[in-house]
């Protein structure tokens, strides 16, 4: 059997925020992402598990923070590197 390859324009990141000592689901939290210089940020209140963003709305580069905050818990701050790859479709022809 056979098919045509499916070129996707798009990837995802799953953010989850859980409970440390519990491991249970956090409702109603928040994350910040933002790049070095701050000119790149995404921010969005108010959040359920999983909360799915699309790469393209997400900074780029070198110790981008992904800072998830709530209510009677300690702030949590990563520093992550984020590179978008793309590949031609000229590769599969």
């Amino acid at each position: 059997m056979y098919s045509d390859p499916v070129h996707l324009q798009w990837a995802a990141i799953w953010l989850n925020c859980y409970d440390e000592e519990t491991g249970d689901p956090i409702e109603n939290w928040s994350i910040f992402i933002s790049d070095e210089s701050g000119t790149h940020v995404y921010s969005a209140t108010n959040l359920t598990n999983s909360h799915i963003l699309n790469t393209s709305q997400c900074p780029t580069g070198d110790k981008i923070a992904f800072q998830f905050s709530t209510q009677n818990y300690s702030d949590r701050i990563y520093y992550l590197n984020v590179c978008l790859l793309y590949t031609s479709d000229a590769a599969d022809e």
